[in-house]
């Protein structure tokens, strides 16, 4: 028979475990991920396109470059390019508005990048509000850095980024076929 002594003691040590095992589970907030899911979402909210342009630079899926394009190097030397302002960009943003911290996964080291697909959006007045690079990495995968963050493939984003790229088949093909081809090169190479 147990003693109210051992009683006592056993329970504390349950308290206890459980009071660790909670704080264990507990995942720190992180401020980087906070602040690009705030400024993403924020996107959805914007009602006033006659300020805002976006400009789209990016290689075809096939062209190889003879050394990894930085971003200035894609924006100088881009085989494509296209640009929207005002009204063609209204109704395109609402998608960021989905996009919750869980569908972010920061790169805890970055990468060196080989820039192929960027997008930016601009205010004329407040300069840039978003910006968004697809780029490989040495060893096949495809990162993405939006806003300076770099960030793991994230389909969601992609998902949001979509309705901007209706605007030009052109582009939405080729970022479609970025987005078919690189997660079978990523998951062949680890296999």
């Amino acid at each position: 028979m147990k003693t109210p002594k051992t009683r006592k003691i056993i329970s504390l040590i349950i308290v206890l475990l459980v009071a660790i095992t909670s704080l264990c589970g507990c995942e720190k907030p992180d401020p980087v991920k906070q602040k690009l899911v705030r400024d993403l979402r924020a996107l959805a909210k914007i009602d006033n396109f006659d300020d805002l342009y976006v400009s789209i630079y990016w290689l075809k899926p096939g062209v190889t470059t003879r050394y990894p394009y930085s971003k200035q190097d894609l924006i100088d030397r881009a085989d494509n390019v296209c640009r929207f302002q005002g009204d063609e960009i209204e109704g395109k943003l609402e998608w960021f508005g989905q996009i919750r911290e869980k569908d972010i996964e920061v790169v805890e080291q970055s990468s060196s990048e080989w820039a192929r697909f960027y997008i930016i959006i601009q205010s004329f007045s407040e300069g840039k509000i978003f910006d968004f690079l697809l780029f490989g990495t040495s060893d096949s995968k495809i990162n993405f850095i939006v806003n300076d963050v770099e960030i793991v493939w994230s389909d969601k984003l992609l998902d949001a980024l979509q309705p901007l790229l209706v605007l030009n088949e052109e582009a939405l093909f080729d970022f479609e076929l970025y987005r078919l081809t690189w997660p079978d090169t990523i998951v062949s190479r680890q296999l």
